[in-house]
């Protein structure tokens, strides 16, 4: 017996290095199931980096009889024990695969009860973002890096998990919370239960330092857990969540079957592109909360309670979300704002910008959406759970006698955006002849009808209005006006699609600063008045409306016209000194920031800027005061500051731009130098991406990425491995193929690894 093992052990061992250097990324389609699995208990102690030990029990019973080894997936890990049927077993961990041998083979229908005891340090599918908070990936295959399983969509069961965790933090799972319980002064444990069945491949935990809010709505209570306790969830977000639950329950005729739902809020969602598990929605607060929460309940009927087998055959589940979408009235409005891959990767057909394309299909196919609005009750009452394509028309065409055998093909139509006019209007005063005339001109687009313009003209006794009319790419108007005019105000009141620049005469415009009632005409002025600096009474004017004025906006405005006016004329400083003080309004701040722009070498100036970078409250003010020390400091000296500048905690997010203006003083050497601490794991992700987006630029030294990959293309962020990649054309052939050679079999992600066959 002992021989057959080793026999088979070497065998296997062959068998599973070959799969792990061409490992898949996707789910094996009819996957070969010995065991139904029913129920799952699990003790989970995570620890405060995400390391894993567990001690887990599964509950069924064997398919099939006269097997003599069991597989789980079980990726890096440590297993301690395998007890089947309470009997001890051999064991080996080869590959990704736990292989169970068992001593004597189980009848079919027997029941199976395995318990594995085991450690895990996940290097995928268990994400800790800057704010210390752990939680899982719904990747494909990503279940099997913390948790030893069949992971696979066809694989479900009840659970009962007790996860131990720092006391000072909170965990949510999917389920039911059931209750907590003190284990010592640094740890508690949180027990989780859930009696619906639970696919293997939605199992999701996130432990962090939440704030909890819940609302117990008519039939179930919704959970918001968020990093921050200062973001703020208004009322509308649970009713939204109650709505749209209670819309899918009456559209497909199938209750919710969590009874809580969990919404886990974080600033940074680690480049998931699927962010529903059973019972739980990860939302990323940089994002309309709404329409994520909407999509993510969808994905609870269309994407759990009904799955797809494979994610790179997911139309039968994505055109369900379509589908919903449509019923909901879903209209979403989506950025994205991390690296945009080659867009052929499966893991974005989960991206909920996709739902447009797939309304927009059902919108054009009245036949499938009426099929699908009949059968969607009986599509979710089958005993089947998992649908590829043909699955899916084969049961619309049992149902309804429609065939759908083609998958969908569409493209979306290219949508004209709405064509908006911008026109410039030049105003030249003849006071001799009491006339004003308007040089009307395009910047953008060509008005081919005429448009109706109303005037009001202020003089000493009150106001005159009249209208007047322009069309094409320039044109000219006359108008007579009374000998006491003050100024002249356009207003275009039937459309909004046309914007008029005005260029006025001096006169005008410094009645309008002086006098107009609005704050937005007073600051158009203002601005209005940085193009008149020829003027010699200008600065006078300026400094009288500074004096008055108590909008920050239009204060601000003025600022900058006296910087553009006075551009560092001895004397004037003082002027922008006292502005550039983190204690004034955001605008003030700015427009102080930006005066000071124009004193070189000033020290007071520089003093004060490197105050205001430390300070002030706002980024965009930071972003501002660090250009303008860079316009005003030698490169020496600004080397200097942004040695001492980076170090200190409030001007972090400054860095990138800190470093690229240092590089473009001539700085480079210094700049890449600096640069190597905020590529590091410590900082958070904007940071680290943006500083390798520089270093890729400025930095073409073949031995330097070299060394800086082996510890990029190791790094637990997929985006930071996936921009890093753009430096393998920097290396020389030698150091490409031993680093393409070291990595490309560790790594998991679809969307880094398929960099590695594009290189």
């Amino acid at each position: 017996m002992l021989k057959i093992l080793l026999v088979k052990s070497v065998l296997l061992l062959l068998f599973f290095a070959d799969v792990t250097v061409a490992q898949n990324s996707d789910y094996e389609q009819f996957r070969k199931m010995d065991i139904q699995f029913n129920h799952m208990d699990a003790e989970i102690r995570v620890g405060e980096l995400g390391s894993i030990e567990g001690d887990v029990e599964f509950n069924g019973r064997f398919l099939i009889g006269e097997i003599d080894s069991l597989m789980f997936d079980a990726v890096q890990m440590q297993v301690d024990d395998v007890i089947v049927n309470e009997r001890t077993m051999d064991f080996e961990v080869i590959g990704d695969q736990l292989i169970v041998h068992l001593d004597d083979p189980f009848a079919a229908g027997e029941p199976a009860n395995i318990r594995i005891v085991y450690k895990a340090n996940p290097q995928f599918g268990l994400h800790r973002n800057y704010n210390n908070t752990i939680f899982t990936s719904l990747l494909p295959l990503s279940t099997k890096h913390w948790l030893p399983i069949v992971d696979h969509p066809r694989v479900s069961f009840t659970t009962d998990i007790t996860f131990i965790h720092s006391s000072s933090k909170q965990v949510v799972t999917n389920g039911n919370r059931r209750e907590n319980g003190v284990i010592s002064i640094d740890e508690q444990s949180t027990r989780f239960e859930s009696h619906f069945a639970l696919p293997s491949t939605s199992l999701f935990f996130a432990i962090g330092d939440f704030d909890e809010q819940s609302r117990q709505m008519a039939d179930n209570e919704i959970f918001v857990y968020q990093e921050f306790s200062d973001l703020d969830i208004p009322d509308e977000i649970f009713s939204i969540a109650d709505s749209t639950l209670r819309e899918l329950e009456n559209l497909t005729g199938v209750d919710y079957p969590y009874r809580d739902l969990h919404l886990v809020v974080l600033e940074d969602v680690m480049w998931e592109t699927r962010k529903a598990g059973s019972g739980v929605v990860l939302l990323d607060s940089n994002e309309n909360l709404a329409d994520q929460i909407q999509f993510g309940i969808m994905n609870q009927w269309a994407g759990i309670i009904l799955r797809e087998e494979q994610w790179s055959e997911p139309d039968a589940i994505q055109i369900l979300n379509g589908f919903f979408a449509h019923h909901l009235g879903m209209n979403v409005q989506t950025e994205q704002m991390w690296p945009e891959t080659d867009g052929e990767s499966f893991y974005e057909a989960f991206l909920i910008e996709n739902l447009e394309s797939w309304a927009y299909y059902l919108q054009n196919n009245s036949t499938l959406h009426d099929v699908l609005n009949f059968s969607v009750e009986s599509l979710f009452d089958a005993n089947k759970k998992v649908y590829d394509w043909k699955d899916f028309s084969g049961f619309l065409y049992e149902t309804t006698g429609q065939p759908f055998t083609d998958r969908p093909q569409f493209e979306m139509p290219e949508v004209e955006e709405a064509e908006e006019f911008e026109y410039t209007v030049e105003m030249n005063w003849n006071e001799e002849e009491n006339t004003v005339r308007m040089l009307f001109k395009s910047v953008n687009g060509i008005i081919k009808e005429l448009v109706t313009v109303k005037v009001e003209e202020i003089t000493f006794n009150g106001v005159n209005e009249r209208e007047l009319t322009f069309t094409g790419e320039r044109d000219e108007v006359e108008l007579s006006v009374s000998a006491g005019i003050e100024n002249i105000v356009l207003h275009i009141e039937e459309r909004d699609d046309v914007t008029l620049t005005e260029k006025k005469p001096f006169m005008f415009w410094i009645y309008q600063l002086r006098n107009a009632e609005e704050p937005e005409h007073r600051k158009n002025a203002a601005e209005g008045l940085s193009e008149v600096t020829d003027n010699p009474d200008l600065q006078l004017a300026m400094r009288d409306a500074l004096q008055g004025e108590k909008n920050p906006e239009v204060y601000a405005s003025i600022l900058y016209t006296l910087a553009e006016l006075t551009k560092g004329a001895s004397g004037t400083d003082q002027l922008f000194l006292e502005r550039a003080n983190a204690r004034q309004e955001k605008s003030v701040q700015k427009a102080g920031a930006y005066g000071l722009s124009y004193f070189e070498g000033n020290s007071q100036a520089i003093s004060r800027l490197r105050s205001l970078i430390t300070n002030t409250a706002f980024d965009e003010v930071r972003e501002l005061a660090v250009e303008s020390l860079s316009r005003i400091t030698e490169p020496d000296a600004f080397e200097n500051i942004v040695e001492a500048l980076i170090t200190q905690e409030p001007a972090l997010y400054s860095v990138p731009s800190m470093l690229r203006l240092l590089a473009e003083k001539g700085k480079h050497e210094s700049a890449i130098q600096f640069s190597e601490t905020f590529v590091s794991r410590e900082f958070p992700i904007l940071i680290r991406f943006q500083v390798l987006e520089f270093m890729l630029e400025y930095d073409r030294d073949s031995d330097s990425w070299a060394r800086r990959l082996t510890t990029l293309l190791d790094d637990p962020d997929p985006r930071i491995r996936y921009k890093s990649m753009d430096a393998l054309h920097i290396l020389d052939d030698s150091a490409k193929d031993d680093i393409v050679e070291k990595f490309r079999y560790e790594e998991y992600d679809d969307r880094v690894k398929r960099r590695f066959y594009q290189r």
